[in-house]
């Protein structure tokens, strides 16, 4: 077990200088450490990959719902969280939302903002983490450029039997 520890340690060790070295920025972010960056950025790959910040919001499961109907022409009104998307990202956002809520200035005026707009405290949350997720995908910088192999070789197209009989 102790070797086991020290290879922990060891490894730990070594995240900060990844994450410098890939460009993250993720842990200027209140309440976001070292192991919460890393596993972000291995959860995620490249935040480029994702058209729009909708399309990053829905598969990290915090682009809102409609959850109302029948409301005529004019929007939804009433909203829940996505409960599909990537839930280990999901709760990595959740926990920031929860540090950032309790300590932080900034979201702590967020939060009440949201409030005093007469939200009820889960839309306050959803959109704060729908904050959280568009500002850290900002702080992910680039990735470096790898050129990607295909993992086997391209197939040689099957021939018809058919057609190399006659």
């Amino acid at each position: 077990m102790d070797t086991i520890r020290g290879r922990i340690k060891e490894l730990d060790a070594q995240v900060p200088a990844l994450l410098k070295a890939l460009g993250c920025t993720l842990t200027a972010i209140h309440g976001v450490g070292v192991v919460t960056a890393m596993t972000r950025m291995t959860e995620i790959g490249d935040p480029h990959r994702f058209t729009t910040e909708g399309r990053f919001a829905r598969w990290c499961g915090v682009a809102p719902v409609a959850l109302s109907s029948g409301e005529g022409d004019g929007p939804p009104r009433h909203h829940r969280l996505d409960l599909g998307g990537n839930r280990r990202v999901n709760s990595m956002l959740h926990i920031v939302h929860i540090t950032q809520a309790r300590c932080h200035p900034a979201a702590q005026d967020y939060m009440a903002r949201r409030e005093a707009e007469s939200k009820t405290k889960r839309a306050a949350r959803r959109a704060h983490k729908r904050q959280l997720a568009t500002s850290s995908s900002a702080a992910c910088g680039t990735t470096p450029t790898v050129s990607h192999k295909p993992a086997c070789p391209p197939r040689a197209p099957l021939l018809d039997k058919r057609a190399s009989s006659q």
